[in-house]
């Protein structure tokens, strides 16, 4: 796995996109492979594809400190089959 390898594990990344399932069925996938305390999913509360559903979001492994102090919110001015998602820092 590349993100286990000794030179990748100290890293600390965001990955937003279309997941194409939901964030609960994602964060299912990543425990069947142990990776659950690695990552921090950040999901928009309402549905993201026109046709319902939460597909799109953010993944941050490492649960960087600054994790917890991200949000995503959905814009419901620009879309197309997807509404995109901007991923927000919190002040402290």
């Amino acid at each position: 796995n590349f993100f286990r390898t000794p030179q990748m594990r100290h890293l600390s990344w965001l990955l937003g996109g279309d997941f194409n399932r939901a964030p609960d069925r994602l964060e299912s996938d990543l425990m069947t492979e142990h990776l659950e305390r690695l990552v921090t999913i950040i999901a928009p509360t309402e549905p993201t594809q026109i046709g319902g559903g939460i597909l799109d979001y953010g993944v941050i492994v490492d649960r960087a400190p600054y994790s917890q102090r991200v949000e995503a919110l959905r814009n419901p001015q620009l879309a197309s089959d997807h509404y995109p998602v901007a991923f927000l820092a919190r002040r402290c």
